[in-house]
């Protein structure tokens, strides 16, 4: 394992403006289709039928542009995506508020008496992330 991927001076837990969770939610659909697909050909009763969709994803971001335009680019991407495979299905309305992106600093928050405290993280089965700094590291010596 490299442990420079897990040094840094500054980390920032943070979504940015969602280009990881397009990503992630691109390679998530990859994978449901294959898996669909592989279920059909086989003759398997597939377990998860339903779709990825875009709130099953979960970023926290500081800067409020960026936190809106992460919902976007999210919803843009799965829209994107189910184009490209011709996928079809019937949702009213196509966007919706996405909640669990959240607008706010994912180390450190303040309450109403300006008491810092550490903020929950929303409960999940995976957290994939990318360490900013040692991909420009990585990139640069490339």
């Amino acid at each position: 394992m490299d442990r420079r991927a897990y040094l840094s001076p500054r980390p920032r837990p943070a979504c940015g403006s969602g280009n990881f969770l397009y990503v992630a939610l691109r390679r998530l659909l990859d994978l449901w289709l294959e898996a669909r697909q592989f279920a059909a050909e086989h003759g398997i009763s597939l377990v998860v039928k339903k779709m990825v969709s875009p709130s099953q994803l979960f970023g926290i971001e500081t800067e409020f542009y960026a936190h809106e335009l992460a919902s976007i680019v999210v919803w843009i991407g799965f829209l994107q995506w189910k184009h490209e495979h011709a996928i079809r299905e019937d949702r009213e309305p196509i966007l919706e508020k996405l909640s669990n992106i959240e607008h706010g600093d994912a180390i450190l928050r303040y309450d109403e008496e300006g008491k810092a405290y550490e903020p929950e993280w929303p409960k999940a089965d995976f957290i994939v992330g990318i360490h900013r700094f040692w991909a420009i590291r990585r990139c640069a010596a490339n």
